[in-house]
């Protein structure tokens, strides 16, 4: 989902590895997933070991921050850093547009069509014992109750909105993001500093989640994402306007491998804290805490003329393969496992599977499938819409 960095950007690894990082957290949500569907039939000790796939949304904190550094890259590398979008408003939205919509919308499409012809998968048409064609009509409780937001790209503001496919609810935080990015962010960026911009968004996004009652206070949207989202863009300007950054930001520059194993482990408990039932409205700090180690790294990595170790994995042909088709493989991977689980379940039906034996086989089967799918969806409805010379 990060979008391409600048025609300006010279073709390197120092690039190359937010691509590997891409592919790399689109793989782990479709994990992420099979877990989800497969979790309450395993054993004690598959729940266990299968725990690190448990924490799909931090991969969503971490395409937010790449957002962010990518799109905000080409502006801190022109002579106005802290100005306009090079190029003007109406060719980055069209850019924006074109790269986004046309996979997404293709994306929807199957997933409406699948939920109307089989709703058993989808979780917010199942409940609704109705006929095919009545799930068609414009009620209350038809399918367009559902996909009405999700064209608009407004289906993260409503809870139950999100049950029809869960995955699209970042594409649509992203898709407002692109607005807020020229129209709010860079404005205010020329009144403050980028850290004042960060507290300001995470003040007014995580006030309302913290004290409001759960009903009213919209932590089903994750607003704190937006500031992860500014993280983001820090990391751009460390990295291309470092003369911006003001000393309270000078720390995301001094990081060493020790320090972002200690924040990778802080994070780590955080995110187990977080996830606990009475302790969901400290999340946005697990939030904050992946969004600070991802752009200490990102920039660590950018300014090191070297490749260690994670640089060369990161920039491995496969991963890479992986992350030039890392938005078709967020856009349909559930679509696919719905499918795909029907199947599996079907043949345990005839066949006796251990339960822990059958997720590692949905686990392969799945993950390949998904690939090869989001491979073929990437040739028809991505490819076409990316320009020829991009990160991509």
């Amino acid at each position: 989902m990060m979008p391409e960095l600048s025609s300006k950007t010279p073709p390197s690894h120092h690039f190359e590895f937010l691509d590997g990082i891409r592919g790399l957290m689109a793989v782990y949500v479709c994990l992420f997933h099979i877990r989800e569907e497969s979790v309450k039939s395993l054993s004690e000790g598959g729940r266990l070991l299968s725990l690190p796939l448990h924490f799909g949304h931090a991969a969503v904190c971490v395409f937010i921050v790449l957002s962010g550094f990518v799109l905000m890259a080409p502006v801190a590398r022109s002579d106005n850093p802290l100005g306009q979008i090079p190029g003007g408003l109406l060719p980055y939205f069209l850019r924006r547009a074109r790269r986004i919509l046309p996979p997404y919308y293709a994306a929807f499409a199957m997933t409406f069509l699948m939920g109307i012809l089989s709703p058993e998968g989808f979780k917010a048409l199942r409940q609704f014992d109705l006929p095919v064609l009545q799930r068609l009509l414009f009620t209350e409780n038809s399918a367009w109750h559902y996909a009405i937001p999700h064209l608009l790209l407004i289906n993260n503001w409503g809870e139950q909105w999100q049950t029809l496919d869960y995955p699209l609810w970042s594409v649509a935080l992203e898709w407002q993001l692109y607005f807020f990015f020229p129209l709010v962010f860079l404005p205010l960026l020329q009144k403050i500093k980028i850290t004042t911009l960060i507290l300001l968004v995470l003040l007014v996004s995580v006030l309302p989640a913290s004290l409001l009652p759960y009903n009213y206070s919209g932590m089903w949207t994750f607003p704190w994402l937006a500031a992860l989202f500014c993280l983001g863009m820090l990391g751009a300007l460390a990295c291309f306007s470092p003369q911006l950054i003001p000393s309270s930001g000078k720390i995301f520059l001094l990081s060493s491998n020790r320090t972002i194993s200690l924040l990778a482990a802080i994070t780590i408990g955080l995110i187990f804290a977080a996830d606990q039932p009475n302790l969901y409205r400290i999340s946005w700090i697990a939030d904050l805490s992946i969004g600070i180690t991802t752009i200490i790294f990102i920039i660590k990595n950018l300014k090191n003329t070297k490749k260690t170790k994670a640089i060369q994995l990161l920039t491995n042909p496969s991963i890479l393969y992986l992350g030039s088709i890392s938005y078709s493989i967020y856009l349909i991977h559930k679509l696919v496992l719905i499918k795909l689980g029907g199947i599996f379940k079907h043949l345990t039906n005839h066949y006796i599977i251990h339960d822990d034996i059958f997720f590692l086989l949905f686990i392969t089967v799945g993950t390949t499938t998904v690939i090869v799918i989001s491979h073929l969806f990437h040739i028809a409805f991505e490819r076409p819409f990316m320009k020829k010379k991009s990160i991509k």
